[in-house]
């Protein structure tokens, strides 16, 4: 998948070097540019949850029941980087390593977040090593459609994806919603119950947001709702639109992601003030 823009002048390259936020250069997108995979590159995400005491909760999974919450408190858990680590081969392939959650916290992440993964595109595939063998969730084919999608494995109760790709602003986006879990149910009179699990990425960006919602079978709200949003990516520049042979990582936020504009290149920076002093 592609969009074709005008591409960046030399000497707009030149004063994104130097200066502070610009519109980014126009790309030609990769299916890989949903989640560019380069040692360095990280995440950041800031991380917040709404629990219903009063409503059932206590016949949740147990993962979600840390003790006694305020019933219905929108609760701020901070913020938090997922990092590219290193890379690792295993059967001759090469794989991503990214950081994991950190440790003791609560909630955990919403199912199917990329952290703690081993990752490697192939084609238009998002393929993750588990340990013991390969797996694909993520399909930036068109495939997860709505309607049927495409079956996985069950994990985490799961064995159906969905997927909607969609333009947005200059970027592009995909939605992945995964179903099978308890959590999608029926009320006693037929009625569908608020609850879903997704992961969204972003064109030039990478990993955009995760979150679920889990419900009593009994309530017409949510019981359970566990969000990651996005904050700021920082990326190499050839993940973040830099001119060749440019140097320094670039930060983008996600706000910014949108209408293409980024932050300017941290070591190019450090270079300018050192040539002023």
């Amino acid at each position: 998948m592609r969009t074709h823009r005008h591409h960046l002048t030399a000497a707009l390259a030149a004063l994104i070097a130097w200066s502070g936020p610009v519109p980014l250069p126009a790309t030609d997108y990769e299916v890989s540019d949903y989640l560019p995979l380069a040692v360095g590159n990280s995440w950041t995400f800031g991380h917040e949850w709404y629990l219903n005491e009063g409503d059932g909760v206590e016949e949740l999974d147990d993962r979600f029941i840390p003790g006694n919450w305020p019933a219905y408190e929108a609760t701020w858990g901070g913020r938090f980087t997922i990092t590219v680590e290193r890379t690792e081969v295993i059967g001759g392939k090469t794989y991503y390593v990214l950081s994991g959650m950190p440790s003791g916290g609560w909630p955990p992440a919403p199912p199917h977040f990329l952290a703690g993964k081993k990752l490697r595109w192939e084609g238009t595939s998002l393929v993750e090593h588990d340990g013991t063998g390969e797996q694909t969730f993520f399909r930036f084919d068109g495939s997860g459609g709505r309607g049927t999608g495409y079956t996985i494995p069950t994990t985490e109760d799961d064995n159906r994806v969905t997927s909607v790709w969609s333009p947005w602003g200059v970027t592009q986006r995909y939605r992945f919603s995964f179903f099978g879990h308890d959590g999608y149910r029926h009320d006693d009179y037929g009625n569908f119950l608020p609850a879903w699990r997704g992961v969204g990425f972003v064109a030039g960006y990478g990993i955009a947001w995760a979150e679920e919602a889990l419900n009593h079978e009994h309530s017409s709200v949510p019981s359970f709702i566990n969000v990651l949003n996005p904050i700021q990516a920082t990326l190499t520049p050839q993940q973040s639109g830099g001119a060749g042979g440019q140097s320094g990582s670039r930060v983008v936020k996600y706000e910014d992601a949108r209408t293409g504009r980024t932050s300017a290149p941290s070591s190019s920076w450090g270079q300018v003030k050192g040539e002023e002093r």
